[in-house]
């Protein structure tokens, strides 16, 4: 095989691991259901689906679900909202993965303003009257960081935008002194992780709140203390008005 060849191969490799790695995040921290529609007339979307978030009342407060209260009372601890006493909604997603070695410049982020505005008009004469359409967000998803540009970008968008950096997994060395195997890892500052979410998405007082969330939704990138050898350092995870919310999706 040429090298050019050998060097195609390898990007969608890597590629095609990353999308995996996306989704198995996204799904197991989340509390999202969705599906890899990656490949040929995929319209430029690697991962569609489900998130499942809490349903706001009228007056601003959560929806409580009538059954399985628990005895700590209706959040089940102080610091933890159970995913049994929370009524869900559901919020579709469109996302692209992007496993580029270089920083994410803004194309990135209006080629999927584009393809979220395509799909909400196209899903306009499929509207049941009186029914609103499931809100959508978009989530652009890359191992490296994004450009500054691609960040102001998404944060003016009108759609409610999503930037996650995930970044690469450690690399592993193995060594061997005097018949014994050793593994280090590198340190990199720059494997921490980010979720960076404008206006639209959060909806803070200063912009529409399109996804009804009243700015108390927010994604935070959890660092572990003692991570696994060459695995990740750590996870995403979902917090609602200073508590972290339980990870939830319907049973299939």
């Amino acid at each position: 095989m040429a090298a050019s060849g050998r060097k195609m191969l390898s990007t969608v490799h890597k590629g095609l691991a990353f999308e995996q790695r996306a989704l198995s995040l996204l799904q197991n921290n989340l509390s999202m259901s969705l599906t890899s529609v990656a490949g040929r007339g995929d319209g430029g979307i690697d991962l569609q689906g489900w998130w499942w978030l809490p349903q706001l009342t009228r007056a601003g407060n959560l929806g409580m679900a009538d059954a399985k209260r628990s005895g700590d009372g209706v959040y089940g601890s102080a610091s933890l909202l159970a995913a049994q006493d929370l009524v869900r909604r559901k919020v579709r997603v469109i996302a692209q993965c992007k496993a580029e070695s270089r920083k994410l410049g803004p194309k990135h982020v209006r080629e999927l303003e584009g393809v979220v505005s395509r799909l909400q008009f196209q899903s306009l004469p499929n509207a049941t009257p009186g029914q609103p359409l499931a809100p959508t967000v978009a989530i652009l998803i890359s191992e490296s960081l994004f450009t500054k540009a691609s960040t102001l970008h998404a944060m003016s968008s009108p759609i409610p935008f999503l930037l996650l950096h995930l970044p690469p997994l450690p690399q592993t060395f193995g060594s061997s002194d005097k018949g014994t195997a050793k593994r280090q890892t590198t340190d990199d500052p720059c494997l921490v992780g980010s979720a960076v979410a404008n206006q639209a998405f959060l909806g803070t007082s200063n912009g529409a709140d399109v996804l009804g969330l009243s700015g108390k939704l927010e994604i935070r990138w959890e660092r572990l203390i003692k991570p696994k050898v060459g695995g990740e350092r750590g996870r995403l995870g979902l917090w609602w008005d200073r508590k972290r919310l339980a990870h939830w999706i319907p049973p299939a």
